[in-house]
C-alpha cells in the first residue's frame, strides 16, 4: 500500500503541473506534498502496529506460540504469523 500511494505522484503528475501555473507550481506542488506527507503517516502508522505486534508475541509462552503454530498450519505454512517472526522497517 505505501508503494502504491508512493507511485501515485508518478501517475498524477502530468494531469497536476499546468504550463499556466508556471513558474511555481503551487497546485501541482500542494498535491505532491500532501502524498508525501500522507505516505510519512502511513509509514509511521505501520511501523507502531508493528511494534505491538512483536510485543504481543514477545510476552507468548511456549504453550501459546504451539497453538499459533498449529492454528496457521505447522511451521512451514505460519509465515509472518509465526509467533518468532519479527516485523522490522
Amino acid at each position: 500500500m505505501i508503494v502504491s500511494v508512493g507511485t501515485l505522484g508518478g501517475v498524477i503528475s502530468g494531469q497536476i503541473y499546468h504550463e499556466k501555473q508556471q513558474p511555481r507550481y503551487l497546485i501541482g506542488n500542494t498535491i505532491a506534498f500532501i502524498f508525501i506527507a500522507l505516505q510519512t503517516i502511513l509509514i509511521i502508522i505501520l511501523r507502531l502496529v508493528f511494534m505491538i505486534i512483536n510485543r504481543q508475541r514477545a510476552r507468548m509462552n511456549e504453550e501459546e506460540m504451539k497453538k499459533q503454530i498449529e492454528r496457521y498450519g505447522g511451521n512451514e505454512l505460519a509465515g509472518d504469523r509465526h509467533p518468532e517472526f519479527r516485523y522490522t522497517l
